[in-house]
C-alpha cells in the first residue's frame, strides 16, 4: 500500500467533524466490540472478565464522544463569531471594528481574550488592530500625556 492510497481516506476524516466521526463509529460498534471481546479472551489475565473490560473501553469511548462533541461546540461558536465579524465588516464596507461595537451589535458578553482567540484561530482572516476612539466631532480623544485613546478590535487581512 503506498501513501497515495491512504490520502484520499486520511483528507476525507480530516474533512469530517467529530459529529459524523462518531455516527460512523456508532455504525461500526458491533464489529468493534466483537475485536475487543475477541482480543480480551486472548489476553490470559482478562479471561473471565470479558464484560468487565468492554464497559472499561466502552466507558473511555463515551468519555471520548464527549470531549470531541464539546470541542467540535467551541469550534462552531468561534467560526460563527468571525462569520459575524467578517460579515458585518463587508456589508459597511469597514476593514476594522472595535470589540466594543461587537459587543453592542451582538449582545455579546464575550471578553477581549476570548475575542482574540478567534483572531488567532484565523489569522489568515482575522488581525487584531488598535482603534482611536473619537469625540462626536470625529476628533481623536487623548490622554492627559496627549496620545491617542484606542480601542481593540477585528481587522481584516489584506490578501
Amino acid at each position: 500500500m503506498k501513501i497515495s492510497d491512504v490520502k484520499p481516506l486520511y483528507e476525507l476524516i480530516k474533512e469530517a467533524s467529530h459529529v459524523h466521526i462518531l455516527i460512523i463509529s456508532f455504525l461500526a460498534l458491533p464489529f468493534v466490540l466483537d475485536a475487543w471481546v475477541s482480543l480480551f479472551q486472548k489476553i490470559e489475565p482478562l479471561k473471565g472478565l470479558e464484560l468487565d473490560a468492554l464497559y472499561i473501553v466502552l466507558f473511555f469511548f463515551s468519555l471520548l464522544s464527549i470531549f470531541a462533541i464539546t470541542t467540535d461546540r467551541k469550534r462552531k461558536s468561534i467560526e460563527l463569531i468571525k462569520d459575524q465579524v467578517v460579515g458585518y465588516m463587508l456589508a459597511r464596507n469597514f476593514t476594522r471594528v472595535s470589540f466594543e461595537r461587537y459587543r453592542k451589535k451582538h449582545d455579546s458578553k464575550l471578553s477581549d481574550e476570548e475575542l482574540i482567540s478567534v483572531i488567532n484561530t484565523y489569522p489568515n482572516i482575522l488581525r487584531i488592530t488598535s482603534i482611536s476612539e473619537k469625540d462626536n466631532e470625529g476628533n481623536h480623544l487623548k490622554d492627559k500625556d496627549g496620545n491617542k485613546i484606542t480601542k481593540p478590535g477585528f481587522g481584516l487581512v489584506n490578501v
